[in-house]
């Protein structure tokens, strides 16, 4: 699982970047420094991913998972964003 909170990362990217008029999104490999950006971001959060994870096959409720998952989701992108384009002091 923690491999597709990755994927849809590296999509969420995809998608913003068409955003910037290159036209409707088309599904194409990503630039190569993308992966191991969003590798870093996900590999950092593995341990609190893993427990997820090990609550859904315990049977938690979907609720519970997404209301955790969520802002793990937005951490990992916030933190991908931040190494990729770094704000200026």
């Amino acid at each position: 699982m923690t491999g597709r909170v990755a994927g849809a990362v590296l999509r969420y990217l995809a998608v913003a970047h068409f955003g910037r008029g290159r036209g409707d999104y088309v599904a194409a490999e990503y630039p190569p420094h993308w992966g191991a950006v969003v590798d870093a971001a996900v590999s950092t959060r593995r341990s609190l991913l893993d427990h997820l994870w090990s609550g859904a096959e315990s049977g938690t409720p979907a609720a519970a998972l997404e209301s955790r998952l969520r802002p793990l989701l937005e951490a990992i992108v916030s933190d991908v964003l931040e190494r990729l384009y770094p704000p200026h002091a």
